[in-house]
């Protein structure tokens, strides 16, 4: 019997990031959103929800696979990064 976790590791590996041309369309399309978003649900100021938006974005260029619903995996990532971002600045400031 094959060992499926070997099997869909290798897969996973082959899985190609996103160019650079592609978040830049995302980038224009979905930024302001994204940071409206970071604004109005975890009440992060203007001035820092740009933050985890780039963040997000740069992650993008590395992480996200063309598989992958980038709306969906960026709205997920800005959420996880929103909520972290208060704390992230506290440790900034000291």
């Amino acid at each position: 019997m094959r060992d499926r976790t070997a099997r869909g590791a290798s897969s996973a590996k082959k899985a190609r990031s996103t160019s650079y041309p592609d978040v830049e369309v995302l980038y224009s399309r979905y930024f302001l959103p994204l940071a409206r978003r970071a604004c109005w649900r975890y009440h992060v100021s203007p001035e820092g929800a740009f933050d985890p938006v780039q963040e997000a974005f740069a992650l993008a260029l590395v992480k996200m696979s063309d598989a992958t619903n980038p709306k969906a995996w960026l709205t997920s990532v800005v959420d996880n990064l929103a909520v972290n971002h208060p704390l992230a600045e506290s440790r900034k400031g000291n």
